[in-house]
């Protein structure tokens, strides 16, 4: 097929001069460039790239908010305004829909430049129609010529056995430092259809759809030693996968709790029971659950007061135009009360300018994904250059030589334990060593669970004291672990307590967090949060510093 797209590509692109041709093929909420002609360089495009649909000019054309041309991207006040101009550096565009004879949108012929084209006219229109029409024949001709390899009994097995399926990651970013915390792994297949959702429906149809998923989920799992810790890596399951003992057997091979279990079912679950007790075996080796697409119909929903997730994701559908759209934004700041109330992380997906980025920090969402924070690609991770305006000024008056209040600066570090260990409040205390007590200094407590600034206790009475003389860094039984202390009687279960070191290597405080949930973490997670402690020291030390200046 490649063969026979480079061959129009170069026609239409030599035919109205234009720096760069492409055909793309429609994948759900992307397109995926499958032939390319021209230099792509300077657009940062190469073939296999997946780029935003939502996001596009293309389904724009296809629904007539953009005419098929458009000779200066920068005087059209709908493509000025969208990110892609601007990261993929369109000056001016022209495309046309791809259709199989059956009428079925496969994708779209496009030619773009970096400049203003001013030539462009209705007659340039037509032939690219014309191309893309003998485009879209000749492909299924081909198809029917290549006949059985094409049909999903071929092709799925194939794939189930590793031939034309791989893994891309995207980067799930905590808004609060703008890290990776984790990637979401998402399956591709090199040859058509390209869409994953098609081929998970067919192999579903076929009986195969266990097997397909647990393809993909093991190559996904694979990745993690090429993973940073301690960052995790999201799969995406169906409910009955979630349950069966292949899923069980693939997570017992790795560190569970550096992998996130996505339920991606949208319609209705016959067996509760079934799914609960696979999430909770799940959780008991350590790995987290998540449910995706929140507030897309009574499903998720569902699926959400069913399972308890640790991670509850909200879609393109709830981000796009949220700086402009204030029912959106009122619903994800309810979300966000929600999912606090709930002791889950929030993660919203589709992230795509700088605006929704700005509003869904603001709102306190914990973290988000999407093209203009990083698109899928391959391992290492790339480097996040994006930033919410919040920590732009906080960046730019750092530049400036003014230090952050000290309450900023360490609540950002709470926030990062809350999102590393997924426990519910994060706290510092500080040691008073003439009082021999700690104090309650800074609390993130975004759930209101009652953990409160100013509380100061003798130091014996604390549960820090009791994990430092059981030689512990965490438990998740306290009503056991850390009984007498001031943890009795409440329905917490994890603490953990890192103690804070002053330059000579005494105590000045310890770094604490405290869930409802029993959460395994990981050794990974406790070197991290320990150089968190490692980080609050510093900022202790330097405000100290700046207090006798």
């Amino acid at each position: 097929m490649n063969v026979i797209a480079s061959r129009y590509l170069s026609v239409a692109r030599n035919a109205l001069g234009m720096d760069l041709a492409w055909l793309s093929e429609h994948n759900g909420p992307e397109q995926v460039l499958q032939a390319v002609d021209g230099n792509a360089a300077p657009f940062n495009v190469a073939a296999g790239d997946a780029l935003s649909w939502e996001g596009s000019f293309c389904t724009r054309v296809l629904d007539h908010r953009l005419p098929p041309a458009i000779p200066d991207t920068r005087a059209n006040p709908v493509t000025a305004g969208l990110a892609v101009t601007e990261q993929v550096g369109i000056g001016s565009y022209i495309g046309s829909p791809v259709r199989l004879p059956d009428g079925t949108l496969y994708g779209m012929l496009c030619c773009i430049s970096r400049g203003p084209h001013a030539e462009l006219q209705d007659h340039h229109v037509r032939l690219l129609e014309a191309l893309a029409g003998s485009l879209g024949a000749e492909m299924a001709d081909e198809a029917h010529r290549r006949g059985t390899p094409e049909s999903p009994h071929f092709r799925i097995p194939r794939a189930i056995g590793g031939e034309g399926l791989r893994v891309v990651v995207q980067p799930i970013v905590e808004l609060a430092t703008m890290c990776p915390v984790g990637v979401e792994a998402l399956t591709r297949f090199d040859v058509a259809p390209a869409r994953p959702d098609v081929w998970f429906a067919e192999a579903a149809e076929l009986g195969l759809g266990l097997l397909l998923e647990m393809a993909s989920v093991r190559a996904a799992l694979a990745l993690l030693p090429e993973l940073p810790e301690p960052l995790y890596v999201s799969v995406n399951v169906s409910p009955a996968t979630l349950s069966s003992r292949e899923l069980l057997q693939a997570l017992s091979g790795v560190d569970a709790s550096r992998v996130l279990v996505e339920v991606t079912e949208h319609s209705s679950v016959a067996d509760y029971d079934t799914l609960l007790a696979g999430a909770d075996v799940l959780r008991r080796m350590g790995a987290r659950i998540a449910v995706d697409d929140a507030g897309a119909g009574y499903a998720s929903f569902r699926h959400i007061l069913a399972l308890r997730p640790d991670v509850i994701k909200f879609d393109r559908e709830m981000v796009t135009q949220l700086d402009v759209d204030p029912a959106r934004r009122a619903l994800v700041g309810a979300l966000v009360s929600f999912a606090a109330q709930m002791g889950a992380t929030l993660v919203a997906e589709g992230v795509e300018t700088p605006g929704e980025l700005d509003v869904l920090a603001q709102l306190g969402v914990s973290c988000g994904q999407g093209y203009y924070l990083a698109r899928p690609g391959p391992l290492p991770l790339p480097e996040i250059s994006a930033r919410p305006a919040s920590l732009r000024r906080a960046l730019a008056a750092e530049r400036a030589g003014d230090e952050p209040p000290l309450d900023e600066s360490v609540q950002a570090v709470l926030r990062e334990v809350v999102a590393r260990t997924g426990l519910e409040v994060s706290y510092l205390a500080v040691w008073d060593p003439d009082r021999e007590t700690l104090e309650h200094r800074i609390v993130y407590d975004p759930q209101e669970l009652g953990v409160r600034v100013g509380v100061s206790l003798p130091f014996s009475d604390t549960p820090c004291f009791r994990c430092q003389q059981a030689g512990i860094l965490w438990t998740a039984d306290v009503q056991n672990d850390l009984a007498g202390t001031l943890l009795d009687g409440t329905d917490l279960r994890t603490f953990v307590s890192v103690p804070v070191l002053g330059p000579a290597g005494t105590m000045v405080g310890t770094l604490c967090a405290v869930g409802r949930r029993r959460r395994y973490l990981s050794d990974p997670v406790l070197r991290h949060v320990e150089q968190l402690g490692g980080r609050i020291a510093e900022l202790l030390a330097r405000a100290e510093a700046a207090r006798l200046r």
